[in-house]
């Protein structure tokens, strides 16, 4: 690791300028070799300079994003950057072991989350803020994580109201995800969230175009822009109808509509929850509040109005063999497996700090109480205030099964896409060992490259999921690909499955080696991050699901016009 180069704010602002000039210069000419040494220059300026360390982190992004579309990204993963001299043994090992190749769409998108995750991005500009964070949504957009891309520009838009790119291509995202939801006939049956996310759709577009908005991009760029809402997603929110849908809902929704289109701001009233008992109105409240409905509406808003599970999975051709619709009820067993693991830690919370009969005459005193001794008989052995009980035990309960749905959903696509597993004979292997980390290759083998059946440019929503698995696989990701709160999810499930998790009130904690102790502070958002990677996966099954099947009916057509 090479030394930093001590310089003031001025001098560093200048060097980046520099830099960022002579990548674009690069970029416009379509220069391969001096953009491939710019990405290993600014590897080391991260270290050299890490004040402005999530500035370099910017410049790879969008180095890897154009060496992507010119073509000729390296296969090989990139080296850790950071790599302390004792991790080196450790990094050679990795690179002879059987590790997944990641896709190197998905370069651009790390280098953009590292950026945000290194220390100096939270001294950067509310500007640059805003920026990287526009730059990392649309690279989610890219790989079909549309759930995640929205977070982004809303994040973004929080750092700077008026930045123009992240306002658009938020609107862009919503208005494509009514369309996608709109491939699922079932959404005639009920079309507010379709709706919804036009009519927020339209309103961040205006937000957009308004005077006074902030464009980080070239003139041309905002013509075009202009020119695809105006011609294109403006007449479609017409021509379908959503403004004219809006006067004839019920009462009900009056606050939603008003807030949203009229600009008339009421107190918010919770309908339906007049009746309810205090505990289920606190359970409504907290899954609104967190984004933890299955309800398109939920993931960008907390209005009442989202606070539905009806997530479906669409119609589809039976299977061969299949003698009752299976897969409706499968998909229906994965969302109660996820609500329950949704209601177990909305009950864990509600328990803190309060002792449960449950946990009467069980022996599980406080380890305060305890004295040990070392065998030397040097002094006592300091405790932490480990929280023992029903409340803990209710936290990882919900963190196992919501973990678990992974590899449920795993199984789900190995039937649904009706995929197999041979061994070197060619025989088919019954009931082979499906994970979400196995999935995605040729017969559950990474070494035998990815299976076009599911990763293929027909199917975006699919690929979305796949790339939500490197967030989830842990070691079998190179290392550098691995951001720590993804790690810590993978951390946490092995020792919640193999040994043990302590959860402590205390901030800061060490464990022991062999059983994991974290905060109860930190495990619920752990838990809260996990639940919402789970609600994402189940979004992108159903519209993979969805888009297959308009994919298959259109094949249909398109053999019975040819054939005519």
């Amino acid at each position: 690791m090479q030394g930093c180069i001590a310089m003031n704010s001025d001098e560093l602002s200048k060097l980046y300028g520099k830099i960022s000039s002579e990548i674009d210069g690069y970029i416009h000419a379509g220069d391969i070799d001096n953009l491939k040494n710019m990405d290993l220059l600014c590897g080391r300026y991260i270290d050299q300079y890490p004040l402005i360390a999530y500035a370099f982190w910017y410049c790879k992004a969008n180095i890897a994003s154009a060496l992507f579309q010119l073509g000729n990204l390296q296969e090989k993963p990139p080296e850790p950057q950071n790599i302390e001299p004792q991790d080196k043994q450790k990094s050679n090992k990795t690179k002879q072991s059987s590790t997944i190749q990641v896709d190197p769409s998905w370069k651009p998108l790390l280098y953009q989350r590292q950026a945000i995750q290194h220390d100096s991005f939270q001294a950067c500009s509310r500007e640059f803020k805003a920026m990287i964070l526009t730059n990392t949504g649309r690279a989610f957009d890219k790989i079909g994580r549309f759930i995640e891309a929205i977070e982004c520009y809303e994040q973004a838009i929080l750092c700077v109201p008026t930045f123009a790119m992240a306002l658009y291509y938020r609107g862009r995202s919503l208005f494509k995800l009514a369309n996608w939801l709109a491939l699922n006939p079932e959404i005639n049956y009920n079309k507010t969230p379709f709706n919804f996310l036009y009519i927020e759709a339209k309103k961040s577009f205006n937000r957009a175009f308004q005077k006074g908005t902030v464009w980080e991009t070239h003139p041309d760029n905002i013509d075009t822009l202009r020119k695809e809402y105006y011609e294109y997603i403006l007449p479609h929110i017409h021509q379908i109808g959503t403004l004219e849908a809006i006067k004839s809902y019920k009462l009900c929704f009056v606050y939603f509509f008003n807030k949203l289109v009229g600009g008339v701001v009421y107190k918010l009233n919770f309908m339906g929850f007049l009746k309810d008992s205090a505990e289920k109105v606190a359970y409504k409240k907290w899954s609104l509040k967190e984004h933890l409905y299955l309800d398109p509406i939920n993931l960008v808003s907390v209005y009442d109005i989202g606070r539905t599970d009806y997530l479906s999975f669409p119609p589809y051709s039976y299977r061969q063999g299949e003698e009752q619709p299976e897969f409706f009820n499968w998909f229906r067993l994965l969302k109660q497996e996820y609500i329950a693991a949704r209601y177990l830690l909305f009950q864990s919370i509600q328990l803190k700090d309060k002792e449960h009969f449950a946990d009467e005459n069980s022996d599980l005193f406080p380890s305060n109480e305890a004295e040990l001794k070392r065998s030397d008989n040097s002094g006592e052995i300091r405790q932490n205030d480990f929280s023992f009980g029903l409340t803990t035990s209710l936290m990882k309960s919900s963190f196992s099964k919501a973990y678990s749905i992974f590899d449920k959903i795993a199984e789900f696509i190995f039937a649904f896409w009706e995929l197999e597993v041979k061994n070197k004979k060619g025989e088919v292997i019954r009931n082979p060992m499906i994970s979400i980390g196995s999935i995605w290759y040729n017969n559950l083998d990474s070494k035998q490259g990815v299976n076009i059946k599911l990763i293929n440019k027909d199917n975006w929503f699919l690929k979305g999921l796949y790339h939500l698995s490197y967030d989830l696989v842990g070691k079998e990701i190179p290392k550098a690909y691995i951001l720590p709160e993804f790690k810590r999810l993978h951390e946490i499930r092995n020792k919640l499955e193999h040994s043990g998790v302590m959860i402590t009130k205390e901030i800061n904690t060490s464990s022991s080696q062999r059983l994991m102790t974290i905060s109860l502070e930190e495990f619920v958002e752990h838990n809260l991050s996990l639940l919402r990677l789970v609600r994402n996966a189940l979004f992108y099954l159903s519209l993979a699901a969805g888009l297959d099947q308009w994919n298959y009916e259109n094949r249909i057509n398109n053999t019975y016009q040819e054939n005519d």
